[in-house]
């Protein structure tokens, strides 16, 4: 019945390409996985052979050579040029990690990069931000699973630390959003219209002494990322586990030297296969705890009720606290804590502590520029050359 290509009188179009297909794919190990042993589970039983992984890719040519000339001059500089025809070489990079010089240097471009990008959103948003804060971004289709709204959950959090606290000796921050949502999508823009109240609550509010900044860009589109993704210091990829297929923008900021605070979802996996514990902040449910959530009846009040962290932040989406947001913030509110689908109140607290963890390792420049270089270094794997070698041996045999 599973692999019913006709059922209650519909044609199931998914079982019929799977059946008629001669090769069926994921495009991230954990993707592959769910289909083989999820989605497609009948079917991957009756073909084994016909089920492969082909991790996606993305253009390093685009990414690294033509929009990021100063870091392949860098890189040029090191280990020569021939890795430029073969992304994977760029693993002789990583001897260079511990490298002052190198950090050095790379810290002039980072730093020249995110003054185009802080120039941009004065240009456009009449947000003045500081170049020398540490940068962190969300860029994604605005979803639910790709929780936008934990992101903003926890600069809340931020905010209330520094309005009891205004001496703390925290560092600065911004922290940089652009999304679409689907027209029809109301989750979504009740999101959008949450991030840009808070962003003109805190920015405005002299109490913080600019230690934290919000900025939303809209309409995200090639030109917008080419500038966000080179200026980036943190990538924030925080889907649930399991949602996630693989992303691009993920390749695309370990590429150009962002560190990345997400999940083990998605090519995320396979970043940490390259880069380790060491050189990434992950955070949240993995895979199997997800799906023995999923088994039960998970209640986020009860995760609402236990962490004063989460209770404070979900409050200010109704009390008040946020000006403009009443019907939005409500309905945001009553949408997540009623029917967490995404386990937002689950994860949240594990994302506050690795945010503290990030904040801890910026201000030893060393040691970050030591995992940045590793995390460049590894990028390699996911240039489109690999991934259509992937194509030609798996799935066209040519």
């Amino acid at each position: 019945y599973d692999k019913a290509i006709i059922r209650d009188n519909m044609i199931i179009t998914a079982n019929m390409l799977v059946e008629t297909a001669y090769s069926v794919n994921g495009v991230a190990e954990i993707h592959s996985d769910i289909i083989k042993k999820e989605t497609f589970k009948e079917f991957s039983t009756k073909f084994p052979n016909k089920f492969k992984n082909c991790t996606n890719g993305i253009e390093g040519r685009k990414w690294l050579l033509s929009d990021s000339e100063e870091l392949t001059s860098l890189i040029d500089k090191c280990i020569g040029e021939d890795w430029k025809y073969d992304f994977r070489r760029l693993k002789s990079f990583e001897q260079f990690a511990d490298n002052q010089w190198v950090h050095e240097q790379f810290a002039n471009i980072k730093l020249q990069y995110k003054r185009e990008l802080a120039d941009y959103i004065k240009e456009t948003k009449n947000i003045e931000v500081d170049p020398y804060a540490m940068f962190l971004t969300h860029t994604k289709r605005l979803h639910a699973y790709k929780r936008q709204s934990m992101v903003i959950l926890g600069i809340l959090n931020i905010y209330h630390d520094l309005l009891e606290n205004p001496f703390k000796d925290v560092s600065k921050k911004v922290f940089i959003f652009s999304a679409k949502s689907a027209s029809g999508y109301r989750f979504a823009k009740n999101v959008i219209k949450i991030i840009n109240e808070v962003a003109n609550m805190v920015n405005n509010d002299p109490r913080i002494e600019d230690k934290l900044k919000v900025v939303f860009l809209e309409n995200y589109n090639v030109t917008v990322a080419e500038k966000i993704i080179k200026g980036t210091d943190v990538s924030i990829q925080c889907p649930t586990a399991g949602q996630e297929a693989s992303g691009t923008g993920n390749m695309k900021y370990m590429m150009l030297g962002a560190l990345t605070h997400g999940t083990l979802d998605g090519a995320n996996v396979e970043i940490h296969d390259f880069v380790g514990d060491d050189n990434m902040y992950l955070f949240g449910l993995r895979l199997e705890e997800v799906n023995t959530l999923n088994q039960q009846r998970y209640n986020a009040w009860d995760s609402y009720h236990r962490e004063m962290r989460v209770q404070r932040v979900f409050e200010d989406l109704v009390n008040g606290f946020i000006p403009n947001i009443y019907f939005e913030g409500k309905e945001v509110y009553y949408e997540i804590l009623n029917n967490d689908v995404y386990y937002v109140t689950k994860d949240l607290p594990m994302y506050l502590n690795s945010l503290q963890h990030i904040d801890e390792d910026w201000r030893n420049q060393d040691l970050w520029y030591s995992k940045v270089i590793t995390n460049i270094a590894q990028s390699g794997f996911f240039d489109n050359i690999r991934l259509i070698e992937d194509y030609c041996d798996k799935v066209w045999m040519i």
